[in-house]
């Protein structure tokens, strides 16, 4: 049931779907995470079914959970004019948007939906403030103006070393240090639609020009580990056997001999050099 009173079906999922795909709907970033989906289709109003062009090791993430918008509130004939529909919010979740409860850019207040198919929330009300400063965001929490950040989540680097050896700050508060399977990644894409990317050697010699060990430890202060793939290092996904790619030292670059070749090995030494 949504939070407006009305059934939520097989429907909007596919009209969430197809809203995606949508080339005028100003969403590029999330549509090239579905494009390896050839059809979604509705079986009943409660089931629908996806069928995937390639094998896609995120499909589950990104099929099952896609965002549902409800088609009643959100249909359009234009992609501008659902692009311009900043103001609506109708869901199926926990909570629902107190009348008057959102003032742009500053605060979004909600309260319960006693519609809601799952077990009761807790809260009766909840408030999100928005402080777009990150420092700002820290001063509210030490005056326990705010109860939790949400972004960022976690402190950066140079915050956490800063407040962990705050013993004023120790008083109140606990600073943990911890790794987890979900936390965030950091990578360089090489773009394989331009020539000069499409060579492997091209792509495997830049990346031994970057110093992602320098990366971590100064710019993350050691917060942080080398990849080798997609897959979090602490997950079992991740194969320890492969190792990272190594740095070339700055001296040997200026000794390395020019490759031969294609035009596409001739800009590889160019950024090279």
């Amino acid at each position: 049931m949504l939070s407006d009173g009305t059934k939520l079906t097989a429907d909007d999922v596919v009209f969430s779907f197809k809203t995606v795909m949508n080339p005028d709907v100003d969403c590029e970033p999330l549509r090239g995470y579905y494009e390896r989906v050839k059809t979604c289709t509705k079986i009943d109003d409660h089931t629908v079914e996806f069928i995937m062009a390639e094998p896609y090791f995120r499909a589950m993430d990104f099929v099952g959970g896609l965002t549902i918008i409800p088609e009643h509130v959100y249909k359009f004939d234009k992609g501008e004019e659902f692009n311009k529909r900043i103001d609506l919010l109708v869901g199926s979740g926990a909570y629902k948007l107190e009348p008057g409860g959102w003032v742009k850019g500053q605060k979004i207040v909600f309260v319960r939906n006693e519609k809601y198919w799952g077990d009761r929330p807790t809260f009766d009300r909840m408030q999100f403030v928005f402080i777009g400063n990150p420092q700002s965001q820290v001063e509210a929490f030490m005056k326990e103006e705010v109860d939790e950040l949400s972004e960022p989540i976690e402190p950066d680097p140079e915050d956490y070393l800063h407040y962990s050896n705050d013993a004023d700050f120790l008083k109140k508060f606990i600073a943990y240090k911890y790794a987890r399977p979900n936390a965030m990644s950091l990578y360089v894409g090489y773009n394989l639609r331009k020539p000069m990317f499409k060579d492997k050697e091209t792509r495997q010699a830049l990346t031994m020009l970057i110093d992602r060990k320098g990366i971590i430890n100064e710019l993350d202060r050691g917060f942080g580990v080398e990849m080798t793939g997609p897959f979090n290092a602490m997950g079992k996904a991740n194969d320890p056997s492969i190792k990272p790619c190594r740095l070339i030292p700055k001296p040997a670059r200026k000794s390395w001999p020019k490759p031969a070749g294609s035009r596409v090995r001739t800009e590889y030494w160019r950024v090279m050099a």
